[in-house]
């Protein structure tokens, strides 16, 4: 059997130029060798992924059964427009190129936010987590996320006109714009977040200048700039839930939604007690961002770890850090646990120089499912320049050697 797939699984919405290649080609070889049959399958469809937003795909691939991809693609989309929705106006082929084949540009600034599977991961990283593992590592995410959000604004729009003017499966407009909202949440999620951390930023200067209306004030616009992205977790809360209730969707997507509510609020309410306590006198100094999820530093990746390098007993473990050591100053090194069947087990951190140690972390920390105390502060002191520095990390991989990870930097 030829068995290709839409594309829609680890993102939100089908790669639907990927999904009409892959039927064509599969479908036509599958001809070539004169085989009993063909199906088209999908995975997955969660974290996210709406399969009422497939069924483009799936009627193509009904299509290509009998047509084995010759039919032109603006033929389908208006048989597509004309018998799924009743649409038959001559715009209605455009309107299934523009909405549902490819809703958002691919190309330019907007290279990144093509990339499904980023989008996916990035939209439903935990709050405190979320500039720290994605915005801090990929700046253009945060500068092109208005012109995203303008995007989907515009296929939303055309969405709720074929909705007015369709005569069927209605529904399946309503998991359009549900799954395009969830991606329009992300951009707008960057944005908020960046007027956070400089808000945040701003407060920490105020601070420390003594000047506290100031710095409570800033802390308050960080507050809300968060805050502000709950209205809209809420109608997607209640939207997937529906999805979960009539068409058979994983109902872990409303628990996620509900997880980034609740992480938004208990990071603005961190926020309102720092402005408290800045009020009331009781402190001067406030954290770096990077402690509450509001760092503005760039992350730059300066090593991973393998199974090759583990071992259930504690041992020393190297990675060359040269290119990344420009001096003295205070170097952040946070150890992430990305995948395998064991965590990391961590126990001190030091920097040597020329085989000298001039900087060291000792405590427990662990990375896995689940992680703590993982980020080791390391502050170089002033000197001459190494030719060589080496994070030296006492590791373990308890219960088996199956272990792997990332190890970044954020130098404050």
């Amino acid at each position: 059997w030829a068995s290709p797939a839409v594309v829609d699984y680890s993102v939100i919405w089908p790669d639907y130029n990927m999904t009409f290649r892959g039927i064509r080609g599969f479908y036509q070889a599958g001809a070539d060798r004169q085989i009993k049959g063909a199906m088209c399958t999908s995975w997955e469809l969660m974290y996210g992924a709406l399969f009422e937003n497939s069924w483009y795909g799936f009627v193509y691939a009904a299509e290509c059964g009998w047509s084995l991809g010759q039919t032109p693609k603006a033929d389908y989309d208006r048989a597509f427009a004309a018998n799924w929705f009743g649409l038959t106006q001559p715009e209605a082929a455009d309107w299934m190129a523009q909405t549902l084949y490819r809703p958002f540009p691919t190309g330019g600034k907007l290279g990144l936010w093509a990339n499904g599977a980023l989008v996916q991961k990035a939209s439903w990283a935990a709050p405190a987590d979320f500039r720290r593992k994605w915005m801090q590592r990929y700046p253009q995410m945060g500068e092109a996320a208005a012109e995203w959000e303008r995007e989907l604004d515009a296929s939303l729009e055309r969405v709720a006109q074929m909705k007015k003017l369709a005569r069927t499966n209605e529904e399946t407009l309503a998991a359009a714009a549900a799954g395009l909202r969830l991606m329009r949440q992300l951009a707008r999620k960057c944005q908020a977040f960046d007027a956070a951390a400089d808000a945040y930023a701003a407060a920490r200067a105020k601070a420390e200048a003594g000047a506290t209306p100031e710095a409570s004030a800033h802390l308050a616009a960080a507050a809300k700039a968060l805050r502000s992205l709950l209205p809209e977790y809420a109608w997607l809360t209640e939207t997937y839930q529906y999805a979960v209730d009539h068409w058979g969707h994983w109902s872990g997507d409303v628990k996620a939604l509900q997880q980034q509510s609740a992480g938004l609020e208990a990071m603005a309410a961190k926020l309102d007690d720092l402005a408290r306590q800045v009020t009331e006198g009781r402190l001067t100094k406030l954290p770096v961002g990077e402690t509450l999820g509001l760092g503005q530093k760039p992350v730059l990746l300066v090593g991973q770890w393998t199974p090759a390098q583990m071992s259930e007993a504690f041992r020393e473990i190297r990675l060359d850090v040269t290119p990344f050591i420009k001096g003295p100053g205070t170097y952040r090194f946070e150890w992430q646990y990305t995948r395998g069947a064991h965590a990391l087990a961590l126990r001190r951190v030091a920097l040597v120089a020329d085989g000298q140690v001039v900087a060291e972390d000792q405590h427990d920390g662990h990375t896995g499912a689940s992680t703590s105390n993982n980020v080791y502060v390391l502050t170089v002191p002033p000197g001459e320049p190494a030719k060589k520095y080496e994070l030296a990390a006492t590791v373990a991989s308890h219960g088996g050697t199956d272990s792997y990870g990332e190890v970044s930097l954020v130098v404050d």
